[in-house]
């Protein structure tokens, strides 16, 4: 059945809408784009900028690791809070590697890697979601079944870009 006139108006109004919203939730942040080594967000040569990534799963919180902690993994080094804890990303890095190389979900979502706050984080489908700040994880959460597809469709387009596919 043919969408009517209304229908397609407001699909785009949404969408316009949705752009307008996610812009103001990042003006003024100063740069939002963020550095890449092979799909993971890297920050002074380290993945997710030194921050333990299962520290998220088995603290709650975000902490950053040290470089006495370290494991190399998807082209990158990882930075951990302890030996335990590089010890269990080297045997499951996929469990606690955050979803869209850690960039930021929503970001990834309008086709953009946008670096992440580290400390704007959730734990979903025990899978890390890092966002831009505390707002754009709002914005997410808002509609997270929209925003996911649109995340996943786009980040294979990235991900395949980055291979030179």
């Amino acid at each position: 059945m043919a969408r009517s006139l209304a229908a397609i108006f407001f699909t785009k109004l949404r969408n316009f809408s949705g752009a307008v919203t996610f812009a103001l939730a990042v003006l003024g942040a100063g740069s939002a784009f963020a550095s890449s080594q092979d799909g993971i967000f890297v920050e002074n040569g380290v993945a997710l900028g030194g921050y333990d990534p299962v520290a998220y799963f088995t603290m709650d919180d975000a902490v950053p690791g040290s470089d006495q902690y370290t494991v190399e993994s998807h082209g990158t080094v990882w930075y951990f809070v302890s030996q335990a804890h590089a010890d269990l990303f080297a045997e499951m890095p996929e469990k606690y590697m955050p979803r869209y190389g850690g960039f930021c979900a929503l970001g990834v979502s309008k086709g953009q890697q946008m670096k992440p706050d580290v400390t704007a984080w959730e734990i979903h489908d025990e899978q890390l979601y890092l966002y831009f700040n505390p707002r754009v994880a709002e914005l997410w959460a808002d509609d997270r079944e929209t925003n996911a597809e649109e995340a996943d469709t786009q980040w294979e387009i990235m991900t395949t870009e980055q291979d030179g596919s």
